[in-house]
């Protein structure tokens, strides 16, 4: 599961699990530093957890390391020591979502270029209003006029020609001598004269106002001309900016419909890819329940497993409900019952013979006693694991141990898992193994009770334990116990990669 901090190929508790070559599962997965020795903390609390007996916390240990392999996609199994990746999501629509999402994000601003403007040709427009409006008031005079003294040279010249006419037809007509007559006709003669000229006062005064008035009409008549150009010109600057407008309108309704059209298969893209998401994480959510309701059904087969080895160990008969529920055949079952039947009679034997021994030779009995110490411990109800330590090296087997009382947990409680009592060579085996009749003779049918799987060690593997010479069958919680203790020899083939284990 999560465990020591010494990582084995074949180790449940290995909290960064590796394979036979050596792989490491997290470096594997990427894992990082910080989350790499949060499975380590998760392995020393399991280990911790396994020691004291405590399934629960050992539980709980487990799900906090899996919660750290979930995030690198992969899981350790039911023991850790597994790597498991995760089935992951890659989206069918990926290429064209960052497709799309390249397109709108260089969705450029709309530009259509800038609008007409109106600029009035005619500066002049404002000179003419001014001058219309700024004109003087009509004044005249006849100094001032320029045909007054046109007019008036003229009829002084005819009032002077006819004056002189007048005298001299009178004079004429006196024979030449001046006389009143003379001089009063051509008084009135130049008289007629100068009050034609004064008659010609107001004409001229009138022809000056009218030439003022036309002169303002034809203002007015221009000022109007330039109006109605600019007006014309600024109609048509009117036209074209409606037309202007009408077209920045048309394209910029066409921009936001592009725009929209991206947006839309966009979001149509991530709707599907969103909901085919969803089927991936109910699916691979299933998939976690389901090793999880797996990881919790083969816990309790191993707790059933373990029920039915105490009763065989105690030399009672399990029920048939326990051999279903332990995962175990019943001629597996049959041949375990028979195996313990055997050690528990070969125990009983052995302690009668040794009593009866003892009644015969007091002073053989003393000197063993002498060369047991432990013997003497244990029988005082020292149980600790040097004493035990020291009778497994004297000779004596665990269910030996057992059968004598003790229930300490230097076996992994109660000795559990699959234990062999006798020690030494294949020779020493023979006629001991479970279900043999008398004793098994041929090394094939040896083997195949102690088949090697050849996946990671040369020992002899025998249902959930491994045989150790002069320890019997461990199970891997005995045998990682068994290391770290110091009393099993662990060495690795460097070419083979696979692992021997032999009493210390």
């Amino acid at each position: 599961m999560a465990g020591s901090t010494k990582a084995r190929p074949w180790n449940g508790t290995g909290y960064r699990p590796n394979d036979i070559s050596g792989n490491n599962y997290a470096g594997m997965a990427g894992m990082s530093s910080k989350d790499v020795a949060a499975l380590d903390a998760a392995g020393d609390s399991w280990a911790a957890a396994q020691a004291a007996g405590d399934q629960a916390a050992m539980d709980a240990a487990h799900r906090q390391a899996e919660q750290i392999r979930e995030k690198y996609n992969y899981s350790g199994g039911s023991d850790g020591s597994q790597y498991l990746p995760y089935q992951t999501y890659e989206s069918p629509y990926q290429q064209q979502i960052d497709s799309l999402l390249g397109q709108v994000g260089s969705y450029g601003s709309f530009d259509y270029g800038p609008a007409p403007t109106y600029e009035n040709r005619y500066a002049q427009q404002q000179e003419l209003l001014d001058r219309l409006l700024n004109r003087e008031d009509f004044s005249w005079s006849k100094e001032t006029d320029p045909l007054w003294p046109v007019y008036k040279k003229q009829y002084l010249r005819e009032g002077e020609r006819a004056t002189a006419n007048a005298l001299g037809q009178a004079s004429a007509a006196t024979g030449g001598r001046p006389s009143s007559y003379a001089v009063n006709a051509a008084t009135q003669a130049g008289d007629y004269y100068a009050t034609k000229l004064n008659d010609i006062i107001p004409q001229l005064y009138q022809q000056a106002y009218d030439k003022y008035l036309n002169e303002y009409s034809m203002m007015q008549q221009d000022l109007g001309a330039v109006n109605n150009q600019e007006q014309l010109d600024y109609a048509k600057y009117l036209d074209q900016l409606g037309q202007y407008n009408t077209d920045r309108g048309f394209a910029y309704n066409q921009y936001l419909d592009d725009y929209n059209r991206l947006q839309s298969a966009l979001g149509a893209y991530q709707g599907q890819d969103q909901t085919l998401y969803g089927r991936y994480g109910d699916q691979r959510n299933w998939n976690y329940q389901e090793q999880q309701d797996q990881l919790a059904r083969d816990q309790a087969q191993r707790e059933f497993a373990q029920q039915l080895n105490a009763i065989l160990q105690a030399g009672g008969t399990p029920g048939s409900q326990l051999r279903a529920q332990s995962g175990y055949t019943d001629e597996y079952v049959d041949t375990l019952a028979n195996y313990y039947q055997q050690q528990l009679a070969q125990a009983a034997a052995k302690a009668a013979a040794s009593g009866s021994s003892s009644r015969v030779s007091g002073n053989e009995n003393e000197k063993e006693t002498k060369k047991s110490d432990a013997v003497k411990a244990f029988e005082a109800g020292d149980h600790s694991d040097a004493v035990i330590r020291q009778l497994l090296k004297e000779g004596y087997t665990q269910e030996q141990l057992i059968a004598a009382g003790y229930a300490g947990n230097y076996f992994g409680g109660n000795g559990g898992g699959m234990n062999l009592p006798q020690r030494g060579s294949l020779g020493n085996m023979q006629g001991t193994l479970p279900g043999a009749s008398g004793g098994i003779t041929d090394p094939a049918q040896f083997s195949a009770y102690f088949s090697d799987p050849g996946l990671f060690t040369t020992n002899k593997v025998y249902g959930n334990g491994i045989y150790v010479g002069g320890l019997g069958v461990l199970n891997w919680q005995q045998l990682e116990q068994a290391v770290n203790r110091g009393e099993v020899v662990e060495k690795q083939d460097p070419k083979t990669g696979k692992y021997t284990y032999s009493i210390a």
